[in-house]
């Protein structure tokens, strides 16, 4: 049986470990988002 290949990532050394970013990400954010929060960005409000 054959192993798949890893799949590539990228990694960012960080006091105690790394963050692993997947080849998937950066995930694309048009301009008109710049001003956004992550709230706004994932609609995360509390409703009334």
């Amino acid at each position: 049986m054959h192993a798949s290949p890893p799949l590539p990532v990228r990694r960012f050394p960080r006091d105690g470990g790394v963050d692993v970013v997947p080849y998937v990400l950066p995930i694309h954010v048009p301009e008109d988002a710049y001003e956004m929060t992550v709230a706004d960005w994932l609609q995360l409000h509390e409703e009334d």
